[in-house]
């Protein structure tokens, strides 16, 4: 007799630079695994902001940032997900003259994550 056993997921944290504008309701889904809960970050930069993974509860990850702004104006992609075309408007963006956005991130409490 063979039986299968479904596998599992782990918890997701998904984060959404938003600047505070195209923010995610904590039931939506998007993604190509779709998850809930996503972190709205607002802003061009922030230090240890501890993250919610996709069930709504505090991980150890923390999330280091830092960018010369947040972009609101992306062009509006078209999926059957309208959570996705949300999460496709905003993002951050460098500079001109320093083309740079760095992200840190800090104490992931999953021993497998990509």
């Amino acid at each position: 007799m063979v039986s299968a056993v479904p596998q599992s997921q782990a918890a997701s944290i998904g984060v959404n630079f938003s600047g505070g504008v195209n923010i995610l309701a904590p039931t939506h889904s998007p993604g190509i695994v779709p998850g809930s809960n996503w972190n709205n970050i607002s802003g061009a930069s922030g230090n240890n902001i501890t993250l919610l993974d996709d069930s709504g509860t505090a991980t150890t990850a923390l999330l280091t940032f830092n960018s010369a702004g947040v972009f609101n104006g992306f062009a509006p992609t078209s999926t059957s997900n309208t959570a996705t075309n949300t999460l496709y408007r905003s993002g951050l963006v460098g500079s001109n003259a320093i083309r740079e956005v760095s992200i840190t991130l800090a104490q992931i409490p999953f021993a497998v994550y990509d």
